[in-house]
């Protein structure tokens, strides 16, 4: 399946209402999706060598970026290939990516409740692909 515009529409959606430009939710949405990362998998840790709250935002900076720019696949696809090709500096392998995508849908889930329906995490989950399969420059 390939992204649609339904799953343009509703990613932005989600993750704006969720995340709006405010740092504290930024630092919330990343505490959660890394507790929950790494309650699962507590191996990926020592992968990470910043502060929780440094971390946290650029995670949401990086997202807020990939939504905002998904439907341009041509500037998409090379910055988030060089992020691929930075994160295997930092010791990133193939299967982190699933493990990284569990996590996240988890976190959406979590944190949007009744609004992440169906149709949502369909999108998220699409999305994600993308992004994993762009990072691994499979796309």
């Amino acid at each position: 399946m390939a992204l649609t515009s339904s799953h343009l529409q509703l990613i932005r959606q989600t993750f704006h209402d969720l995340i709006p430009q405010d740092p504290e939710m930024e630092v919330f949405f990343g505490d959660v999706f890394y507790r929950r990362l790494f309650s699962q998998h507590p191996e990926l840790q020592p992968l990470f060598h910043t502060q929780l709250a440094e971390q946290a935002h650029r995670l949401v900076t990086m997202l807020r970026w990939m939504v905002d720019h998904i439907s341009e696949p041509a500037t998409f696809a090379a910055q988030v290939h060089a992020l691929g090709e930075r994160h295997l500096k930092y010791g990133v392998k193939p299967e982190h990516y699933d493990q990284v995508g569990e996590a996240l849908i988890w976190v959406l889930q979590e944190t949007l409740g009744e609004d992440f329906t169906p149709a949502a995490r369909e999108a998220w989950t699409e999305t994600f692909g993308l992004i994993a399969s762009t990072m691994r420059g499979l796309a």
